[in-house]
């Protein structure tokens, strides 16, 4: 039965525009998986050790200008490169909360200090720690006590996310550290699957058979993707799945990315989303900034990002 059309369980008529920010390429780590910084080919996951992090006015300017188009009804999502290496972090999330947005969630490796990571989530609504296996590997405990203290800080109305990157290399200290996780009792635990910018496939069989148990155990809370067939009936299912079994190839379906979200990079270009289609619209330096209110329709050959894969699309 081929499939017709998707979207995100939870979206109504008062969802927030949802905002990927990349706010700087700036990064202390350096994972093979990840795409080097380059101002002229805008790519989704991209870092370098040199860029200048952005001032608190620029970022400022950004902010201010997207809710002059489109409200404070906002969902946040601030990355990078790694956001936590801007001089004015803190301050930016704090003037994030003060526009009353409907949520602002971090992405971040982990690496900041614990008594500097603390005070920067009580001023989120939630927290991602994308664990980086082969610098997490040099010291594991360490990444474990920081989301066990953010996890007895958490209020009931924050969310914590502890992200295995699946490093096919360390699969053993992943199963040893989802345990001990789990036995703590943080709050949301996943496990993201790479796509190497190579396209080479990076797990053989055996590794995707360990994979696939942890999507059976985790899986089952994280279903928001609903899937709508030909038929008219519809499935739920994990993001991971779809990208993990190479199901996310849209390509020629109509999508309402930039409707519905954008991507905002490093040097203030807006696109429709991480996937880039058609390129950036618009420029937050420039006076004469407009967001899109058609239909994109998909030249890419796959959807990657989360984001991009829960906006809603259909085929023609």
């Amino acid at each position: 039965m081929k499939q017709v059309a998707q979207k995100v369980d939870w979206r109504n008529d008062d969802t927030p525009f949802a905002v990927q920010w990349y706010m700087t390429p700036r990064c202390n780590f350096d994972c093979s998986y990840c795409m080097p910084f380059d101002p002229d080919n805008k790519w989704a996951y991209y870092h370098d050790a040199t860029s200048k992090p952005p001032t608190f006015d620029i970022m400022k300017l950004y902010v201010d200008k997207i809710i002059a188009h489109k409200g404070n009804n906002i969902e946040w999502g601030l990355g990078g490169g790694e956001p936590t290496v801007i001089k004015d972090f803190a301050k930016i999330v704090k003037y994030l909360r003060s526009t009353n947005p409907y949520d602002v969630t971090v992405c971040t490796n982990g690496s900041l200090p614990e008594k500097k990571l603390l005070p920067i989530y009580e001023d989120l609504d939630g927290m991602v720690m994308s664990l980086h296996m082969k610098y997490v590997a040099e010291n594991p405990e360490e990444y474990i006590e920081k989301l066990i203290s953010l996890e007895d800080q958490r209020r009931d109305n924050q969310s914590l996310t502890a992200r295995f990157i699946i490093d096919p290399n360390y699969l053993d200290l992943i199963e040893d550290m989802y345990k001990e996780l789990m036995m703590a009792n943080i709050h949301k635990i996943d496990f993201r699957n790479v796509k190497l910018n190579s396209g080479e496939n990076w797990y053989t069989d055996k590794v995707l058979e360990r994979i696939n148990v942890w999507y059976d155990e985790y899986g089952k809370q994280t279903s928001s993707i609903v899937r709508t067939y030909e038929d008219g009936l519809e499935e739920k299912i994990n993001y991971e799945l779809i990208t993990l079994n190479n199901e996310n190839s849209y390509t020629g379906w109509k999508c309402l990315a930039g409707i519905e979200q954008c991507n905002v990079d490093p040097l203030g270009r807006v696109s429709v989303g991480n996937c880039n289609v058609g390129g950036a619209f618009g420029n937050l330096n420039d006076d004469d900034f407009a967001f899109p209110n058609q239909p994109v329709t998909c030249t890419n050959k796959w959807c990657l990002d989360y984001c991009d894969i829960r906006t809603t699309k259909w085929k023609p």
